[in-house]
């Protein structure tokens, strides 16, 4: 009998470690399928932060407008991104801008390659109207000090749509990109507005408060190119450093030819936001007309101006059309509309209205005293 047990002890014992041994197994298997990442990033390389910055830009580094170029298919294709569309939001890793030709991508779990060999990357532009645009040149600028992913030797007169040489390594922090001009489109085969004589005239730049800059200029009169209300005038404002702190589009008008630009509210290019002004720091406003679509444009006109904060001269004027300079501010309205008469005949009467001040601004948004409103005078047309 004593033979027996013994065997049954054994097979007992046989049995529990061949469970253990299934067991384990079994837990390995569930967390590999479970963690498919760490199976991917201890076969291709190890996982860091990865950040890159694409832009599409004109001459004056404002970013391309989407709407501008046009097109379905327009973005980047890359072993990075198989094909980043600039106008599509859909994608969780990167970042894209409403109508502007960019995108954001960071990524802090991104598999970089452990083979040398495999560390460079070329990125092709998609889908650029080569009937309105040409590429002027390339850029590429590490956004960290220290920081890699530039190409070695990067050519930026390079007006290729690829840029070569990219490298994909831990902490990469990139702005990288291509330089557009615009090319000849209209209907004769010539941009009729690139000519000095379409060049706005005798530009003025005004600080009207701490964080709002004027632009006045006046309309070329032997631009025959000029179209009133289709074509716009493009003001850029920049520091000292060079930097876009304030951009303002609006269209050509025969009368109104001046604009307001607000720091960190018309921040619609590739700016810098500050939101003040500052003092003793000179500006320089940029200013010049381009066509519908912005393909087609004339050579800038630009004046300089320094900002202080204690003027020994009287304050700036406030803009034009400031009926209500300041909210709950007494206003008053002397109009004429329209009436009809006491015998059905068509007239007009000369109006006064007294109301209060909303908010600042052009008038638009003031609450009227019904008490106060008085038609004064009839006026009556004959038969």
């Amino acid at each position: 009998m004593e033979p027996q047990k013994g065997n049954i002890a054994m097979y007992a014992l046989l049995t529990s470690l061949a469970i253990v041994l299934l067991s384990s197994l079994i837990s390995t298997t569930t967390s590999l399928l479970s963690h498919p990442n760490n199976i991917k990033t201890q076969a291709l390389g190890t996982e860091c932060s990865f950040h890159t910055e694409v832009q599409v830009i004109k001459e004056d580094h404002s970013i391309l407008q989407i709407s501008q170029n046009g097109g379905d298919n327009w973005g980047i294709s890359s072993p990075f991104s198989p094909f980043g569309r600039f106008d599509d939001n859909g994608n969780e890793i990167n970042q894209y801008f409403d109508d502007l030709s960019m995108y954001v991508y960071h990524n802090d779990n991104e598999i970089i390659p452990t083979n040398p060999n495999d560390s460079t990357r070329d990125v092709n532009l998609i889908g650029l109207d080569i009937n309105k645009w040409k590429i002027i040149g390339q850029f590429c600028t590490q956004l960290k000090n220290g920081s890699l992913g530039c190409p070695t030797n990067f050519d930026p007169t390079s007006t290729s749509t690829t840029i070569s040489g990219l490298q994909k390594s831990c902490g990469v922090t990139i702005k990288y990109g291509w330089i557009v001009s615009p090319k000849n489109n209209d209907d004769s085969g010539a941009c009729k507005l690139d000519t000095p004589s379409c060049t706005p005239v005798s530009p003025t730049i005004e600080f009207s408060s701490e964080n709002r800059v004027r632009v006045s200029w006046s309309n070329p009169i032997d631009c025959g190119g000029l179209q009133y209300n289709l074509d716009t005038i493009q003001a850029n404002i920049t520091d000292e450093a060079g930097d876009i702190i304030c951009s303002k589009t609006v269209d050509v008008d025969r009368t109104d030819t001046a604009t307001d630009c607000k720091l960190g509210r018309d921040v619609i290019r590739n700016t810098q936001s500050p939101e003040n002004l500052t003092s003793s720091e000179t500006y320089t406003a940029s200013i010049r007309i381009a066509n519908e679509n912005g393909s087609c444009m004339s050579p800038s006109k630009e004046i300089q101006s320094t900002y202080n904060t204690n003027p020994t001269g009287p304050p700036p004027s406030p803009p034009p059309h400031q009926v209500c300079e300041e909210k709950d501010q007494a206003c008053e309205d002397f109009y004429v509309e329209a009436c009809t008469t006491g015998t059905n005949k068509p007239g007009k009467k000369s109006c006064h209205k007294v109301g209060v001040c909303s908010s600042p601004g052009d008038g638009t948004k003031r609450s009227w005293i019904p008490e106060k409103f008085s038609p004064t005078i009839e006026l009556f047309k004959k038969d």
